[in-house]
Protein backbone atom coordinates (compact mmCIF):
# COMPACT_ATOMS: atom_id res chain seq x y z
CA UNK A 1 0.00 0.00 0.00
CA UNK A 2 1.63 3.33 -1.33
CA UNK A 3 0.85 5.90 1.18
CA UNK A 4 -1.30 8.03 -1.29
CA UNK A 5 -3.43 5.12 -0.28
CA UNK A 6 -3.19 5.03 3.36
CA UNK A 7 -6.53 5.62 5.31
CA UNK A 8 -6.52 9.07 7.09
CA UNK A 9 -7.07 6.96 10.15
CA UNK A 10 -3.57 5.80 9.82
CA UNK A 11 -1.95 9.30 9.10
CA UNK A 12 -3.56 10.17 12.07
CA UNK A 13 -2.00 7.61 14.01
CA UNK A 14 1.07 8.67 12.47
CA UNK A 15 0.72 12.55 13.25
CA UNK A 16 0.41 11.71 16.99
CA UNK A 17 3.50 9.18 17.29
CA UNK A 18 5.46 12.36 18.56
CA UNK A 19 2.75 13.21 21.32
CA UNK A 20 2.50 10.15 22.61
CA UNK A 21 6.20 9.11 22.34
CA UNK A 22 8.24 12.62 22.76
CA UNK A 23 12.05 11.41 23.02
CA UNK A 24 11.41 10.24 19.18
CA UNK A 25 12.07 13.75 18.22
CA UNK A 26 15.36 13.27 19.88
CA UNK A 27 16.27 9.94 17.55
CA UNK A 28 17.69 11.02 14.12
CA UNK A 29 18.08 8.86 11.33
CA UNK A 30 17.92 5.32 10.47
CA UNK A 31 16.61 4.63 14.20
CA UNK A 32 13.90 7.10 14.19
CA UNK A 33 12.68 5.34 11.12
CA UNK A 34 12.81 1.95 12.34
CA UNK A 35 11.05 2.63 15.48
CA UNK A 36 8.40 4.48 13.49
CA UNK A 37 7.96 1.66 10.75
CA UNK A 38 7.68 -0.81 14.24
CA UNK A 39 5.14 1.20 15.89
CA UNK A 40 3.11 1.86 12.25
CA UNK A 41 3.41 -2.03 11.60
CA UNK A 42 2.09 -2.67 15.21
CA UNK A 43 -0.94 -0.28 14.94
CA UNK A 44 -1.60 -1.83 11.66
CA UNK A 45 -1.53 -4.96 13.08
CA UNK A 46 -4.21 -4.21 15.71
CA UNK A 47 -6.32 -2.43 12.99
CA UNK A 48 -6.94 -5.04 11.58
CA UNK A 49 -7.95 -6.82 14.28
CA UNK A 50 -10.74 -4.24 15.13
CA UNK A 51 -11.99 -4.21 11.22
CA UNK A 52 -11.86 -8.02 11.22
CA UNK A 53 -13.97 -7.96 15.29
CA UNK A 54 -16.58 -5.46 13.79
CA UNK A 55 -16.79 -6.35 10.64
CA UNK A 56 -16.95 -3.61 9.01
CA UNK A 57 -14.48 -0.91 7.16
CA UNK A 58 -11.37 0.50 8.85
CA UNK A 59 -13.23 3.86 7.31
CA UNK A 60 -16.43 3.22 9.55
CA UNK A 61 -14.39 2.98 12.48
CA UNK A 62 -12.54 6.08 11.19
CA UNK A 63 -15.91 7.98 11.20
CA UNK A 64 -16.81 6.29 14.45
CA UNK A 65 -13.64 7.28 16.23
CA UNK A 66 -13.41 10.57 14.49
CA UNK A 67 -17.51 11.20 16.15
CA UNK A 68 -17.86 9.04 19.92
CA UNK A 69 -15.69 10.74 22.38
CA UNK A 70 -16.09 7.42 24.53
CA UNK A 71 -14.16 5.61 21.67
CA UNK A 72 -11.71 7.61 21.02
CA UNK A 73 -9.61 7.11 24.22
CA UNK A 74 -9.82 3.77 23.55
CA UNK A 75 -7.89 4.39 20.10
CA UNK A 76 -5.73 5.95 22.03
CA UNK A 77 -4.56 2.83 24.55
CA UNK A 78 -4.19 0.89 21.32
CA UNK A 79 -2.32 3.38 20.04
CA UNK A 80 -0.05 3.62 23.07
CA UNK A 81 0.12 0.27 23.45
CA UNK A 82 1.52 -0.44 19.60
CA UNK A 83 4.74 1.58 20.95
CA UNK A 84 5.49 0.13 24.23
CA UNK A 85 4.28 -2.98 24.53
CA UNK A 86 5.04 -4.19 20.56
CA UNK A 87 3.53 -8.08 21.54
CA UNK A 88 1.67 -9.09 18.33
CA UNK A 89 -0.97 -11.03 20.61
CA UNK A 90 -1.90 -8.45 22.64
CA UNK A 91 -2.14 -5.98 20.29
CA UNK A 92 -4.47 -7.91 18.07
CA UNK A 93 -6.41 -8.48 21.37
CA UNK A 94 -6.40 -5.25 22.05
CA UNK A 95 -7.83 -4.48 18.26
CA UNK A 96 -10.20 -7.00 19.14
CA UNK A 97 -11.68 -5.45 22.31
CA UNK A 98 -11.73 -2.17 20.52
CA UNK A 99 -14.16 -3.49 17.24
CA UNK A 100 -16.07 -5.10 20.25
CA UNK A 101 -16.62 -1.77 22.00
CA UNK A 102 -17.24 -0.11 18.50
CA UNK A 103 -19.91 -3.18 17.60
CA UNK A 104 -21.27 -2.38 20.90
CA UNK A 105 -21.55 1.23 20.87
CA UNK A 106 -23.32 1.36 16.90
CA UNK A 107 -25.77 -1.13 18.50
CA UNK A 108 -26.35 0.62 21.49
CA UNK A 109 -25.38 -2.07 24.19
CA UNK A 110 -23.43 -0.27 26.87
CA UNK A 111 -23.01 -3.04 28.99
CA UNK A 112 -21.09 -4.94 26.32
CA UNK A 113 -19.42 -1.47 25.50
CA UNK A 114 -18.10 -1.60 29.07
CA UNK A 115 -17.14 -4.84 29.39
CA UNK A 116 -14.69 -4.07 26.15
CA UNK A 117 -13.47 -0.88 27.25
CA UNK A 118 -12.59 -3.05 30.59
CA UNK A 119 -10.66 -5.36 28.84
CA UNK A 120 -8.81 -3.01 26.54
CA UNK A 121 -7.74 -0.85 28.99
CA UNK A 122 -6.39 -3.49 31.15
CA UNK A 123 -4.73 -5.58 28.38
CA UNK A 124 -2.05 -2.63 28.37
CA UNK A 125 0.89 -4.27 30.28
CA UNK A 126 -0.13 -8.04 28.78
CA UNK A 127 2.55 -10.33 27.94
CA UNK A 128 2.30 -13.69 25.61
CA UNK A 129 2.88 -14.78 29.36
CA UNK A 130 -1.05 -14.11 29.72
CA UNK A 131 -2.40 -15.05 27.26
CA UNK A 132 -0.49 -18.63 27.20
CA UNK A 133 -2.67 -18.84 30.58
CA UNK A 134 -5.63 -17.84 28.44
CA UNK A 135 -5.24 -20.60 26.23
CA UNK A 136 -5.31 -23.03 29.08
CA UNK A 137 -8.81 -21.77 31.04
CA UNK A 138 -9.82 -21.73 26.85
CA UNK A 139 -9.38 -25.87 27.08
CA UNK A 140 -9.88 -26.84 31.07
CA UNK A 141 -12.83 -28.89 31.49
CA UNK A 142 -14.59 -29.39 34.63
CA UNK A 143 -14.37 -33.22 35.49
CA UNK A 144 -17.36 -34.92 34.98
CA UNK A 145 -17.69 -35.97 38.79
CA UNK A 146 -16.47 -33.32 40.29
CA UNK A 147 -19.79 -31.33 41.53
CA UNK A 148 -19.11 -27.45 42.48
CA UNK A 149 -15.83 -27.51 40.89
CA UNK A 150 -14.71 -23.50 40.45
CA UNK A 151 -11.84 -23.59 37.72
CA UNK A 152 -8.19 -23.64 37.22
CA UNK A 153 -6.23 -22.98 40.61
CA UNK A 154 -3.01 -21.20 40.57
CA UNK A 155 -1.04 -24.41 42.15
CA UNK A 156 -2.76 -26.50 39.37
CA UNK A 157 -1.44 -24.05 37.00
CA UNK A 158 1.75 -23.69 38.21
CA UNK A 159 2.54 -27.32 37.50
CA UNK A 160 1.94 -27.47 34.05
CA UNK A 161 3.18 -24.12 33.08
CA UNK A 162 6.41 -24.23 35.24
CA UNK A 163 5.81 -20.94 36.81
CA UNK A 164 5.89 -20.45 40.74
CA UNK A 165 2.39 -19.98 42.08
CA UNK A 166 3.02 -16.66 43.03
CA UNK A 167 3.44 -15.83 39.67
CA UNK A 168 0.61 -18.31 37.93
CA UNK A 169 -1.24 -16.42 40.65
CA UNK A 170 -0.58 -12.84 39.72
CA UNK A 171 -0.66 -14.14 35.94
CA UNK A 172 -4.54 -15.73 36.66
CA UNK A 173 -5.54 -12.14 38.66
CA UNK A 174 -4.23 -10.23 35.85
CA UNK A 175 -6.92 -12.46 33.28
CA UNK A 176 -9.68 -11.52 35.59
CA UNK A 177 -8.97 -8.36 36.89
CA UNK A 178 -9.70 -7.55 32.68
CA UNK A 179 -12.71 -9.50 32.45
CA UNK A 180 -11.26 -12.36 30.75
CA UNK A 181 -11.30 -14.70 33.37
CA UNK A 182 -13.62 -14.94 36.45
CA UNK A 183 -12.47 -15.55 39.63
CA UNK A 184 -14.53 -18.07 41.73
CA UNK A 185 -13.66 -18.35 45.40
CA UNK A 186 -13.26 -21.27 47.17
CA UNK A 187 -15.39 -22.31 50.48
CA UNK A 188 -12.41 -24.06 52.21
CA UNK A 189 -10.71 -20.60 52.17
CA UNK A 190 -7.35 -20.07 50.05
CA UNK A 191 -7.00 -18.86 46.20
CA UNK A 192 -10.00 -18.43 44.30
CA UNK A 193 -10.25 -21.01 41.21
CA UNK A 194 -10.38 -19.43 37.74
CA UNK A 195 -12.69 -19.87 34.71
CA UNK A 196 -12.60 -18.21 30.92
CA UNK A 197 -15.40 -15.54 30.55
CA UNK A 198 -17.19 -15.06 27.23
CA UNK A 199 -15.28 -12.27 26.37
CA UNK A 200 -12.42 -14.10 27.45
CA UNK A 201 -13.06 -16.65 24.80
CA UNK A 202 -14.28 -14.29 21.78
CA UNK A 203 -10.70 -12.35 21.92
CA UNK A 204 -8.90 -15.32 21.98
CA UNK A 205 -10.25 -16.45 18.84
CA UNK A 206 -10.53 -13.03 17.23
CA UNK A 207 -7.09 -12.47 17.90
CA UNK A 208 -5.39 -16.12 17.35
CA UNK A 209 -6.86 -16.25 13.53
CA UNK A 210 -6.89 -12.54 12.07
CA UNK A 211 -6.71 -12.21 7.98
CA UNK A 212 -3.07 -10.63 7.41
CA UNK A 213 -2.66 -8.42 4.78
CA UNK A 214 -2.11 -10.76 1.45
CA UNK A 215 -2.26 -13.49 3.66
CA UNK A 216 -5.52 -15.90 5.13
CA UNK A 217 -3.24 -18.06 7.16
CA UNK A 218 -3.77 -19.05 10.68
CA UNK A 219 -1.98 -16.79 13.38
CA UNK A 220 0.60 -19.25 14.74
CA UNK A 221 0.71 -18.42 18.64
CA UNK A 222 3.27 -20.00 20.85
CA UNK A 223 2.27 -22.71 23.58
Amino acid sequence: MTERDEHSIDRAASEVAGALFPGLGLISGRLARAVRTEWERNTSSALRAAEHSWGRSREDLEELIAADPEVLPLYMHVLWAAGMNGHDVTLRAMGTALGSAAHARVRGDQHAFDTAEDALRAMREFTPRQFKALRHLDGYVSPPAKKGDIGVFPKAYSEVSGMSIERSSATLASLAAAGLADAQSNFLGGQPGYKITAIGSAILRASGTIELEGDCREVRQDT
